[in-house]
């Protein structure tokens, strides 16, 4: 039977749509189920936007926000439609479409009950498919002809072709300096320098080609009697600071962050070890010590000195900022936790890697302040307002970050709403990834705070219709702190493993009575709560690589095979939550929470977590008595 016999119920019910130009969206797939067990006849399909696998049972996410839960034994097949999502416009892109449209077409024959269901899919599906044929593409989203698609794909921005013979197209100019210009293209970033540009652009920019090639004339030399040393720097080596050149190619996408391992230290000059590595000898051209300091004049300078800061954990913001004679990169301890490899590039795609040690406060602002110090002194940096400099409220701020963790420096502009001992109240619109931007004030450009908090706004009825109501933003000032704590930068990152990995067991313990074992497998309710809003199935899907998880999967199989009994089965669950006990107390056991820093121990006080760890750990004996009775 062919695939218009199949579906000519459904082409007539839907003619009136065919031609539309913007026809219904599909689904992202396709879950065959036989809810009565009835055989292929009587099973249903039901579309999902997102599918979520917990072995044991399946959850639907559909494209109005419902969710069902599926027994995984019932389930007869799951049809991903990859032309759901993207572009119908290359040969290949089409060629998929229709194989995927073929597809659907068996599988409606074989499930004759999902046609009614699957109406919306197939009217979707057999709109596509006429505007295909009418000569229309899908692109970004949106059908157009195949004239305005070209059109769409023809790169945006200049097109240059240098000295070299090479063409950039799409060009856009990100940054002009002195000796050349930074571009971004269809291709990436590139250095242009000046020599290298068509005449046209050397004359928009002021570049006299013939004046360039002139032999600069010698500097007199100073006399003797006015040479003036350069400035002590602390007994330490004279370095001079240096600018991260402007050409450094930004890491390559798809990589892993690279710079921040605490786990292979490095060695350093002196034959110690360092926790970090070795950055490149400096520059000696960018700056000399004793030259007049560099100072923002413009938010796009602020922007400038403000980092991005990407862990295989989470992703922030920072500063750099100059003290004296050194750099640092400021930041909130908050966006370091829980990372064990991070990388700090500016938005200019020059990575900072001279960190040769790391200061946490203590006693301040919950301990949540935390900032590198670099080997090398930078040019340009930011400077921390002084300690008695008076922030007035409804004073215009600017929060500089990295807004969502998208990679992106933005500028967020608002007022000061509010001062308080250790932090501020700004009405910027900071979210999350903007934690350890500065926030500078607009007239002075000097850092008054370090973004750092976000408070829900109040529900109750003296909130509603007030400020209060709304999501608070909040800053450290850290132009206050006087006293920096020197901390390894291996036991920081290892104190905030431990506290989520006493997390995750707290999470996992608290799943254990929920979880039945019988001779049809492992089975549980996933919407049972666990703790706060945490319930069974969210805890299992976040910690799947968690060996007790792995093992209670190995059970279900087993069970459902027949390869076990349910005596020798709990009497396997029993040995697998016994090991988790002894690992929980041997993580316990190896912290010496006294030397933790303020950060990581507030953490421990306010949630709880340590207190709940030594009780479970006592409930998991429980749970093995109670398993072993039922095993006898």
């Amino acid at each position: 039977m062919g695939r218009g016999t199949v579906f000519l119920t459904a082409l007539i019910l839907t003619a009136s749509f065919v031609g539309a130009q913007n026809p219904a969206s599909l689904p992202n797939g396709i879950a065959f189920y036989d809810a009565n067990g009835l055989g292929d006849s009587q099973a249903k399909g039901i579309p999902f936007a997102k599918l979520e696998n917990f072995r044991v049972t399946f959850t639907l996410h559909t494209a109005d926000g419902r969710t069902q839960t599926l027994m995984a034994g019932k389930m007869k097949k799951i049809f991903p439609i990859s032309s759901a999502k993207g572009n119908l416009a290359t040969a290949a892109e089409i060629q998929n479409f229709q194989r995927e449209w073929t597809e659907l077409g068996g599988l409606l024959e074989k499930y004759p009950a999902s046609e009614k269901t699957l109406q919306p899919v197939v009217a979707a599906f057999q709109q596509s498919e006429q505007l295909l044929k009418q000569g229309m593409v899908r692109l970004n989203g949106q059908w157009v002809t195949k004239a305005q698609a070209t059109e769409m794909m023809k790169p945006k921005g200049m097109t240059i072709t240098d000295s070299t013979g090479r063409t950039y197209q799409g060009v856009k100019v990100s940054k002009v300096d002195d000796d050349g210009l930074l571009i971004s293209h269809s291709g990436g970033m590139k250095k242009l320098k000046f020599e290298n540009l068509p005449a046209d652009l050397q004359k928009k920019y002021g570049f006299d080609p013939n004046a360039s090639k002139k032999k600069p004339e010698p500097k007199p030399k100073p006399p003797a009697t006015v040479a003036t040393a350069p400035p002590v720097m602390k007994s330490k080596p004279k370095i001079k600071p240096v600018d991260p050149p402007v050409a450094s190619v930004p890491a390559k996408a798809g990589k892993g962050p690279m710079i921040l391992d605490p786990f292979a230290p490095e060695e350093k000059e002196d034959g110690g070890s360092s926790t970090f590595p070795t950055a490149a000898a400096p520059d000696p051209t960018f700056f000399v010590p004793g030259n007049e300091r560099w100072e923002p004049k413009t938010l796009d300078d602020v922007a400038d000195c403000t980092v991005l800061i990407e862990g295989d954990a989470g992703s922030g913001s920072g500063f750099i900022c100059n003290i004296g004679n050194d750099s640092f990169v400021y930041t909130n301890a908050h966006v370091i936790s829980g990372n064990t490899k991070l990388k700090i590039v500016d938005r200019n795609g020059y990575e900072y890697k001279d960190i040769d040690r790391t200061e946490v406060v203590d006693n301040f602002g919950g301990g949540d302040l935390l900032r590198f110090h670099l080997r090398n002194l930078r040019r340009k940096g930011l400077t921390l307002a002084p300690a008695n400099y008076k922030v007035a409220n409804d004073s215009g701020i600017a929060a500089v970050g990295n807004s969502h963790g998208q990679a992106v420096v933005r500028i967020l502009k608002g007022k000061v709403k509010g001062i308080g001992p250790d932090r501020i109240e700004i009405d910027a619109e900071v979210v999350q990834g903007n934690s350890g931007g500065p926030i500078v004030e607009v007239d002075s450009l000097r850092v008054v705070g370090v973004t750092t908090l976000l408070y829900k706004g109040r529900e109750d009825i003296w909130a509603k219709n007030t400020g209060f109501s709304k999501v608070r933003r909040f800053g450290l000032r850290a132009n206050l702190v006087d006293e920096w704590k020197p901390v390894s930068s291996k036991n920081f990152i290892l104190e905030g493993k431990a506290i989520e990995e006493m997390r995750r067991n707290v999470l996992l313990v608290r799943c254990l009575p929920y979880l039945d074992v019988d001779f049809g497998g492992v089975t549980y309710n996933r919407h049972e709560k666990v703790i706060g809003d945490y319930n069974v199935g969210d805890v299992m899907a976040e910690f799947s690589d968690h060996t007790l998880v792995k093992n209670v999967l190995i059970l279900d199989r087993k069970l459902k095979q027949g390869d076990m009994t349910v005596g020798q089965a709990l009497a396997t669950y029993a040995n697998f939550i016994r090991a988790t006990g002894k690992g929980m107390v041997a993580t316990r056991e190896a912290q010496n929470f006294d030397s933790w820093s303020q950060f990581h121990r507030e953490i421990l006080d306010k949630s709880g977590v340590l207190e709940l760890h030594e009780a479970d750990e006592k409930a998991l004996g429980e749970i093995v008595t109670r398993l072993r009775q039922a095993i006898n």
